[in-house]
């Protein structure tokens, strides 16, 4: 089950597009068996991010303006909750064993910033957004 949270003024169309979203994401991932709870914050409370994964059940996004760019952070933060569920990432920050300070080479980032790309292509066709 997909919760979202608002933490700022949201329209209920908007909702609707985000939990489309993540629903296709979340399938895509196998992610169907947790409860997930997306909270929407504004762009000045996410400290110069556009999300963040806390845990498998827990992400954090910013309402991006553009349908594209919103799939994107959804689709991001779910896979690090996919790495999260797999074992891949742990709370220290490591990704499959290893530390890296540099975010540019972080295998974590890079995963999650390929599948985004990957995941929009297959799916951006099926959303019902105007």
């Amino acid at each position: 089950m997909i919760t979202i949270e608002r933490y700022v003024n949201v329209s209920k169309k908007r909702i609707s597009l985000i939990k489309e979203i993540a629903g296709l994401v979340v399938s895509d991932l196998d992610l169907t068996s947790i409860d997930i709870t997306i909270n929407i914050y504004p762009s000045v409370e996410m400290e110069g991010c556009d999300g963040f994964c806390y845990s498998q059940k827990n992400i954090d996004i910013v309402n991006k303006r553009e349908v594209k760019e919103l799939f994107k952070v959804i689709a991001h933060e779910l896979r690090h909750a996919y790495q999260f569920k797999n074992g891949l990432i742990d709370c220290d920050g490591k990704w499959r064993g290893k530390k890296y300070k540099n975010y540019f080479e972080d295998g974590s980032e890079l995963d999650a910033e390929r599948y985004e790309r990957i995941v929009w292509r297959k799916y951006k066709k099926s959303l019902t957004y105007p």
